[in-house]
């Protein structure tokens, strides 16, 4: 692995996934990862989108941040995840330098 990887990783677990930071602990399907749940990006995403799903059922989307080396494989697209014992479905996943971005959905009235 070269330098640049090298900083690179160790930025992403001492720095943006740090507790002290902007992390905290989350268990995902049964296991303990310090994540971030980005409420404020996933705004900016939707913008102008319409919330409601019919007669009062909206979706809920969080977009979280994991490490792509703690979390192993990127889930598929439409995938139950369970977060904090919360059922959501995989909406969106990609890998953006070694961390995994995933939109999650559910149905909440």
């Amino acid at each position: 692995m070269n330098e640049f990887m090298e900083a690179l990783n160790d930025d992403i677990s001492k720095v943006f996934l740090n507790l002290d930071e902007f992390a905290s602990t989350h268990n995902i399907d049964g296991k303990e990862y310090n994540i971030i749940i980005d409420e404020y990006e996933l705004n900016e995403r939707n913008k102008g989108r319409e919330k409601e799903f019919i007669d009062g059922i909206y979706i809920r989307e969080l977009l979280i941040y994991v490490s792509k080396d703690e979390f192993k494989r990127l889930p598929s697209i439409g995938r139950i995840l369970f977060l904090d014992n919360v059922e959501y479905l995989v909406k969106d996943a990609q890998e953006e330098e070694r961390v995994f971005v995933i939109t999650l959905e559910k149905n909440v009235h």
